[in-house]
């Protein structure tokens, strides 16, 4: 590694976005072109109120950007990047020091930083730097024209004929009075155990009023179906909003790959022509190989534990939004 001597550290100023831009569309082409929404790993975001922002200059050039931002109470999230040509030559470590002086003083539990997995120097770099990886968020997608109905078929009529009737939120909205707090009721029941970027994170509560928020949102509620047993809301599916996930005490049973197989058919008849997800939970992972989706990028997600913290073990109200776009 030679070190460049020449490079000089200042704060970011709006003036300096352009270049920033350059570094990131050089290290990750592909996103200018690509049709998905979900860009693993990408380290420039560029919210107005981000104020911990650094550039790396060389001659009056911009070659590397570091920045730190608080995802939830003192958790914080780095990003940082060094154009190609300037890596391996201790930009990335002196960007690296002067964010994490910052986070120190800032009191953070934890800083958490993402990166794709086929970036092998980043993913030594934060190894080095002290940091243990939490998870992986496989990202997937799917040409409808390539879906296998007539395999799929028996699993979905198997599911239905024990017992598990599909319906839509649209349907549900116009039949049934207290679908929002059955729907929030289940969203709770699914959502223990999901991955968490930050195994520190404390308990949340979405409250019904932030559920009703975001539900109010959603696109298409034809499109976001539901599934009941006996009555109870047992699972959902929706390709343009909340994702798939089945009550725990349902699971195993082919329900997910169900209600998945409805979402596609109707995509099938309407569009999209192509979908995307991404999860970084194995049994979903399995689910969505079955239907046929091929494996895009994968974000590998670290943290790094400052000194001693404590978890709070008294439940949070946090937005949906906290939750649902990991």
């Amino acid at each position: 590694m030679t070190l460049i001597s020449s490079v000089t550290l200042r704060p970011y100023t709006e003036k300096d976005q352009d270049e920033v831009i350059s570094i990131h569309r050089t290290i990750y082409p592909e996103y200018d072109q690509e049709k998905n929404q979900w860009r693993p790993g990408q380290q420039f975001d560029n919210p107005a109120s981000l104020s911990h922002r650094y550039v790396a200059c060389e001659r009056g050039h911009i070659i590397g950007y570091a920045a730190i931002r608080e995802q939830y109470r003192a958790r914080y999230r780095i990003n940082l990047m060094v154009h190609p040509k300037k890596q391996r030559c201790g930009v990335g470590t002196r960007l690296f020091s002067i964010v994490l002086k910052e986070a120190n003083q800032l009191n953070a539990i934890t800083l958490q930083a993402r990166v794709r997995s086929d970036q092998p120097a980043a993913l030594q770099f934060l190894h080095q730097s002290e940091f243990s990886e939490v998870h992986r968020m496989r990202g997937m997608t799917l040409s409808i024209d390539h879906v296998d109905f007539a395999n799929l078929q028996p699993t979905l009529d198997r599911v239905l004929s024990s017992g598990i009737d599909m319906t839509t939120l649209a349907q549900e909205q116009l039949d049934e009075n207290a679908w929002l707090a059955r729907l929030h009721e289940l969203y709770h029941q699914v959502s223990h155990g999901w991955p968490a970027d930050d195994p520190t994170y404390p308990p949340t509560t979405v409250t019904l009023s932030q559920f009703s928020e975001q539900v109010n949102q959603f696109k298409r509620p034809e499109r976001f179906f539901i599934a009941k047993h006996s009555g109870h809301y047992v699972g959902f599916t929706s390709l343009f909003n909340i994702g798939t996930a089945v009550h725990p005490e349902y699971r195993g049973q082919g329900l997910a790959t169900a209600l998945k197989i409805k979402s596609l058919q109707v995509a099938r008849e309407y569009g999209p022509a192509e979908t995307w997800t991404c999860s970084a939970n194995p049994a979903m992972l399995a689910v969505n190989e079955k239907l046929g989706y091929q494996y895009l990028h994968a974000e590998v997600r670290f943290i790094r534990r400052f000194d001693e913290y404590r978890i709070d073990d008294m439940p949070i109200n946090a937005g949906i939004n906290e939750k649902l776009t990991a």
